[in-house]
């Protein structure tokens, strides 16, 4: 507090001259060290620690008060000295409450070849509803919290559910008013990670809003009309969140409903309230592909922007420092909760709050002083908070935005007004997008080159749009006419925006590119620059005594090698291949197949796409992401085994996001091929589709070699790598029996340690998996691609055998996605995605071992 507002006295001064410099070097160390934990745990194999109630509340706050005993207690020299001792605490807090989420099994699979299950718990639990429902078709979800709970069970965990865990509560029918407390019979469980690399993370995205369970009501108990849960008697705090905000913010919706159009009213339900209705999904993807994603965000921007308009509307009441503070306490507290208090609105009311406060103490702020202020008791409060993607993404633009500009101040002063007002603008653009760029690399993937010219432009026509919305609301209670001319009025500037939008995003979509996570060498490449950088702008080298040439030279040298190795070491995706040999990638598509295999010659297949449904699919979610991120907008090869929806389901997603040189369908699946569409010419049973040095690529074709009427299953088109005419790797689509006796004439010759790698045909079904095609391909390792509690109880093969020995399997429910990478000479190395890192390579030889990577 002294650092942000200052004090008085010689103790006051000596606080604010070391405390200043001492609080920023606090700040990186603890967020560092956060990060560094986060980072190292995957790598370190640790079950979760036993402490709970107060006592692991205690444990994750007491990093967060080590600067407030060293600021007390310690003088400069002390202070500094701490600096090891902050980071030190910081990795070990982010380092176990990482490896705590990654401990937990989300699934069960209670013997090998038998399908899966969900870990869940039963109980008869009272929960207390924390925050706006959010209703989707006739489902709605809402954060809770436990208040009461008794005995759960059926856990296998190595955490049970306790009074005060956070709780994703997932129902149907009406929903229960915010702050209300519900009962039922529920069933909890967690949030899947990861399926895919890089892809999202369901159970990291809920650690950051400290929600811990997915909570729904049990099967067997349904309570009447609410379906699942019942309301308890109304309490102060229900009362007030039915009777009050929930009545206030279903108004102000109503009013957006009455005087705009639907997809505008549902728009300004978003910005301005927090709404985020299903159908406005490709509203955001448009803006998503130009980088204005954050405009759909309640952020700073807004809660600037409704403080302005009532600071206008209600000018009598906002005069003098006192008046604006009080008129801020009534409004900001209150559009908190109306906007469902994200992080991002918190940080900007806070500051907002620090701003309005200073003049009474007769200080000015310091907005990053302040900014630090606001994340340390965010800390305080809730550490996981720090996990929270777009908690991190607000405090990197707003702090990045503040350094700039203040750096800035001396260069533009003296300017003319369109010189600096372009020049503000245009150094607001790029330090967002350069000080969130490790939280985009790590969140989204993808950042598109054209983002900051489209932002100088499209942020103050937006904002513009936001005021006339935000004048309108009150002026329609006291004037209609003009209230509903205003709505009228920014509805034209927002049509206008989004249609702009649209067409720039179609000339701007060459422009994005992939980017990768930052590894350590990357991120202390980009530090670097971001610290060159900020004191160039400055000014400040001169001032240090590191002007002249030799000081020119050397801040030239070591801005060099920063952006060397920040370009070389990454982030971009660029399509990296391995140049040693070829890559397949089996995907995690719940029930339903999706695989690719790359080249070193940059060669891509991909086979399968994975199942639908209405507006969406496995492709779009799960495997585009992906393939964006690697910048791979054209594949080469697409396969489709045969018709069944969850191996064509995403098709049409597919044809309608990246460029496909040539198809090949096999059965029913010629149908999924867009009309018009590139076929491969195929060579009648066995098809050469690509070859680079000894590795080639086969298509095989079962069903050519049969007269016999098959079922779609049997007419799979199989897929098969091949090593100097050796097969290596084999997906069989869906093949069944039949379509596998048909399959073995056409197989190439086999090694006598057996193949490396199959994919286990109908996901593991007992009608696959021939005691015939085993023995012929004798597999190091059979894959399955099958669903957590899938309702066809794949896979029910049970063991493989071979020889009468158990042949190892891996399967994406429990893994999730698979990565064999070829080298040169040897076997293949796996890496799946639930258990990050590398095998050196599976055993070659038969036994019930799971290989490294697998199963437990």
């Amino acid at each position: 507090v002294i650092t942000v507002f200052g004090g008085r006295g010689k103790r006051a001064a000596l606080a604010r001259g070391y405390g200043r410099h001492w609080a920023l070097c606090w700040a990186v160390c603890h967020l560092l060290g956060i990060a560094t934990g986060e980072w190292l745990a995957p790598r370190v194999p640790v079950r979760a620690v036993g402490a709970d109630g107060l006592v692991r509340e205690c444990q994750q706050r007491a990093p967060a008060l080590i600067p407030v005993i060293a600021g007390l207690v310690l003088r400069a020299p002390g202070q500094w000295l701490s600096m090891p001792l902050v980071l030190a605490t910081a990795t070990w807090t982010g380092w176990r409450e990482a490896s705590r989420r990654r401990s937990r099994r989300p699934v069960v699979v209670p013997a090998a070849g038998e399908p899966s299950m969900v870990d869940a718990w039963q109980a008869r639990a009272v929960l207390r509803i924390t925050g706006w429902p959010r209703r989707r078709g006739e489902s709605w979800s809402a954060p809770a919290v436990i208040v009461a709970l008794p005995q759960a069970t059926g856990p296998r965990l190595g955490r049970s559910p306790r009074i005060g865990d956070g709780v994703l509560l997932r129902a149907r029918g009406r929903e229960p008013p915010l702050w209300a407390l519900v009962a039922s019979q529920v069933s909890g469980r967690l949030a899947a990670t990861a399926a895919v690399w890089y892809g999202f993370d369901y159970a990291r995205y809920l650690a950051g809003r400290n929600l811990g369970w997915l909570v729904s009501p049990h099967a067997e108990h349904k309570l009447g009309p609410g379906e699942g849960w019942m309301c308890l008697p109304a309490d102060p705090l229900a009362t007030v969140g039915e009777a009050g905000l929930a009545r206030l913010r279903g108004q102000l919706a109503a009013c957006f409903s009455l005087h705009l159009p639907p997809l505008e009213a549902q728009l300004a339900a978003a910005i301005l309230l927090g709404r985020r209705d299903p159908q406005l999904a490709p509203a955001v993807e448009r803006l998503a592909s130009v980088g204005l994603a954050h405009l759909f965000a309640v952020s700073g921007l807004h809660v600037g922007i409704v403080l302005a308009v009532v600071m206008a509307l209600c000018s009598p009441l906002s005069r003098g420092a006192g008046g604006r503070l009080t008129l801020a306490l009534l409004v900001l507290p209150l559009y908190v909760v109306l906007t469902g208090m994200p992080g991002s609105v918190l940080r900007a009311s806070g500051l907002a709050l620090l701003a309005l406060a200073a003049p009474l103490l007769g200080r000015r702020l310091d907005a990053l002083h302040g900014l630090a202020l606001l994340l340390w008791l965010n800390v305080f409060w809730a550490p996981s908070c720090l996990i929270d993607t777009g908690l991190r993404l607000s405090y990197l633009a707003a702090g990045g935005i503040v350094a700039v500009l203040r750096c800035l101040q001396g260069r533009l002063a003296g300017r003319g007004s369109v010189l600096r007002w372009t020049g503000t603008g245009l150094a607001v653009t790029l330090a967002a997008q350069w000080f969130t760029l490790p939280e985009v690399a790590a969140a989204f993937g993808f950042l598109n080159l054209a983002a900051p010219a489209v932002n100088l432009i499209a942020v103050p026509v937006f904002s513009l749009g936001i005021w006339i919305w935000g004048a309108a609301l009150p002026l329609t209670a006291i004037w209609p006419a003009a209230g509903a001319a205003l709505f009228a009025t920014g509805w034209l500037v927002m049509r206008s925006l989004l249609a702009a939008i649209s067409a720039t995003a179609v000339w701007a979509a060459p422009l994005s590119i992939g980017l990768l996570p930052f590894g350590p060498l990357t991120l202390l490449a980009y530090l670097l620059i971001s610290a060159i950088g900020l004191l160039w702008l400055a000014g400040s080298v001169h001032r240090h005594g590191c002007g002249g040439e030799r000081g020119r030279r050397l801040r030239l040298a070591v801005l060099t090698v920063a952006a060397c190795a920040f370009i070389f070491l990454g982030p971009r995706g660029g399509g990296k291949v391995d140049p040693r040999g070829p890559v397949a990638l089996q995907f995690d598509v719940g029930q339903g197949d999706a695989a690719v295999i790359r080249f070193p010659d940059g060669y891509t297949v991909l086979i399968d796409t994975g199942v639908a449904w209405p507006g969406g699919s496995r492709f779009a979610r799960l495997i585009w992401p992906w393939l964006r991120r690697q910048e791979l907008r054209r594949l080469d090869l697409v396969v489709l085994s045969h018709g069944h929806a969850d191996h064509v389901g995403g098709a049409a997603d597919l044809a309608e996001r990246v460029a496909v040189t040539a198809w090949a369908a096999g059965g029913a699946a010629a149908e999924a091929v867009p009309p018009g569409a590139r076929q491969l010419p195929r060579q009648g049973a066995v098809t050469l589709a690509h070859r680079w040095r000894e590795w080639t690529l086969l298509l095989l074709d079962p069903a050519i070699e049969s007269d016999a009427k098959l079922d779609e299953n049997d007419r799979s088109l199989v897929v098969a790598l091949c090593a100097r005419d050796t097969l290596r790797a084999l997906w069989t689509g869906d093949l069944e029996t039949e379509g596998e006796r048909n399959l073995l004439p056409l197989l190439p010759p086999i090694a006598a340690t057996g193949v490396d790698y199959w994919k286990a045909g109908h996901h593991g079904s007992r009608t696959s998996g021939s005691a015939s095609l085993l023995d012929t391909l004798r597999p190091n390792l059979t894959g399955i691609s099958c669903g957590v509690a899938n309702g066809y109880e794949h896979p029910s093969h049970g063991p493989y055998l071979c020889d009468g020995d158990t042949l190892a399997t891996i399967r994406t429910d429990v893994t999730a996605s698979l990565r064999l990478s070829w080298p040169e000479h040897g076997p293949p190395r796996l890496v799946t995605t639930r258990r990050q890192g590398a095998s050196p390579g599976f055993d070659r030889g038969r036994g019930s071992r799971s290989p490294p990577g697998g199963p437990p």
